[in-house]
């Protein structure tokens, strides 16, 4: 076990036992895994892993430029919610997985903590979250998600 340091929401600063150094940026994943084809669920959720750990130990197979970040100290974590393609199993995924809450002695239950929302895969699902994270101001990435009302440009 190694030392850890909270330096912001979501982004902890560990001393591993090799005694090197990391920053951990926490990801919340919401994508459908039930009720959805292969390639449209658990295929994209491998590859997101896959990706993390390939740019957790610097494996420059499939993206060559990671071998240019040999002193970035920045590392992935991520937990990965089923959505099951219901923007309303996302919203309660979200409050007990993710949000902060107040316990029965009304003190802030910190869980943890996503530094950015990656998800949903449908537009609704996606605006659901963006409505119930924003409150918190979790950064949310929904790459396939393509409504105007979740661009943030206009």
């Amino acid at each position: 076990e190694g030392d850890f340091e909270f330096l912001a929401p979501g982004v902890t600063r560990v001393t591993l036992p090799d005694s090197t150094n990391a920053t951990f940026l926490h990801l919340s994943v919401f994508h459908p895994l039930d009720g959805v084809p292969p390639v449209f669920g658990i295929e994209i959720i491998l590859g997101l892993i896959m990706a993390s750990y390939h740019f957790n130990n610097r494996i420059a197979t499939v993206v060559p430029r990671l071998a240019e970040l040999g002193s970035c100290d920045i590392k992935f974590s991520m937990d990965i919610f089923d959505t099951q393609s219901k923007p309303t199993v996302a919203a309660k995924k979200l409050v007990k997985n993710v949000l902060p809450r107040r316990t029965s002695n009304n003190v802030i239950e910190r869980r943890k903590y996503p530094t950015a929302i990656i998800g949903g895969q449908s537009s609704s699902t996606s605006e659901l979250l963006a409505i119930m994270g924003g409150v918190e101001k979790l950064t949310q990435i929904s790459f396939s998600s393509s409504a105007n009302t979740l661009d943030n440009k206009g």
